[in-house]
This record gives C-alpha cells, sequence and structure tokens, in this order.
C-alpha cells in the first residue's frame, strides 16, 4: 500500500507541471502582447498626431499674422513733405506748415494711420517714386503736393497714389488768396479739405 501511495502521489505531481507551466507560458505570452500593442500604439497613432497638431496652431498663426498686416497695410498714409515750387524763404514755411497740419487732421480719423513726420523728413525732396517710398514704408498710399506761390496768390497741389500701381486716386487744385494774416486759416481749410476727401476716397465702401 505504501508502495502504491507513493507512486500515486508521484504522478499526480508529474501531471500537476506540465498545467502550471502552461499557465505561465500564457501568462507570459499574454504580456509580451500586450507590451507589442502599447508600442504600435505610442510608435505609430500617438507620435505622428503632434506635429499635426502643432503645425495646424502654427499655420493659423500664421493666417492670422497675414491678416493683420494686410488690414494694417491697406490704412497705412505716408504724407511726403510739400516740394516748395517758390523762392521765397516764407513759402518753404509755408510747405512745412501745410505738412504738419495735414498730419494732424489725418491723424483724427480713427480709421487711418499716419506714418510720424519724424519718419517723413528724410523724403524731402526726394526723387524715389511713390512705389519706391510705400514698399520702404509698407504703406498703402502716398499722399504728396507742392506750394507755389504768385504774388498775392498760392497755389496748392495735392495727389493721393496707390502705394502698388502708382495709380493717381485723387487729385485737387487749391488757388487761394495769401497774405501774412491768412495763412494760418488756408493751412487749416485746405488740410481739412484733404482730410476729408480722403475719408471718403479711403473708405471700405
Amino acid at each position: 500500500c505504501r508502495v502504491l501511495r507513493r507512486h500515486s502521489n508521484s504522478a499526480a505531481l508529474e501531471g500537476s507541471v506540465p498545467a502550471n507551466v502552461r499557465r505561465l507560458n500564457l501568462a507570459f505570452a499574454a504580456l509580451i502582447l500586450l507590451a507589442l500593442g502599447y508600442f504600435v500604439i505610442d510608435k505609430f497613432l500617438r507620435t505622428p498626431s503632434l506635429p499635426q497638431v502643432q503645425s495646424n496652431a502654427v499655420a493659423a498663426a500664421d493666417v492670422a499674422a497675414i491678416v493683420d498686416a494686410s488690414q494694417s497695410a491697406s490704412k497705412l498714409i505716408a504724407i511726403v513733405p510739400f516740394r516748395n515750387r517758390s523762392t521765397l524763404p516764407e513759402d518753404a514755411y509755408f510747405a512745412e506748415g501745410m505738412h504738419d497740419d495735414l498730419l494732424t487732421q489725418l491723424s483724427k480719423i480713427k480709421s487711418l494711420r499716419v506714418i510720424s513726420r519724424t519718419s517723413m523728413l528724410r523724403y524731402a525732396d526726394t526723387k524715389k517714386s511713390a512705389t519706391e517710398i510705400a514698399r520702404e514704408l509698407n504703406a498703402a498710399v502716398i499722399l504728396e503736393g507742392a506750394v507755389q506761390r504768385a504774388g498775392d496768390q498760392v497755389l496748392i497741389t495735392v495727389q493721393l497714389i496707390d502705394g502698388n500701381s502708382d495709380v493717381n486716386l485723387w487729385a485737387e487744385r487749391y488757388n487761394r488768396a495769401f497774405t501774412t494774416r491768412t495763412v494760418f486759416t488756408i493751412q487749416a481749410e485746405i488740410a481739412q479739405a484733404v482730410a476729408d476727401t480722403m475719408r471718403v476716397v479711403l473708405s471700405p465702401a
């Protein structure tokens, strides 16, 4: 009986070993499959999506910047210092005064942006074309003019030029009686007239 009992115990023990090994093998195989699955998902699904999101974000930012720049440039005006076509020194002061008054009046229009006087002084008596000036300053339009005095009459010519095509958008002549007592009145009157006209010419409508 002892011999049979010992033989049956050893047989049961030998039969249980392969089952345990099979369980361990199955568990190990399952772990390997899980690890491979995680690697595939992380490598081929997650990683490419990050650059795509970043690329889309950068593209959107670039488009917004371009739109903002375009809208800003479309409202940017460069007023070139007026040319003095007279030989009298006081006429040069009058031309400078016209330039200053125009800067002041146009700066009051909220829909327009005017380049400062300091930046425009380097273009006094320039030989550059309107398109060259517009390109250097990133301006949409160029306003230029000239002052010519003959006796007690002063003639002021003004023209608004498209910075890209060099085409005149608007031009006008102002002929006024000139005296030392009316010089400031003339400057203010013409500056206001030019500002009102430009408000209409450059309006979105």
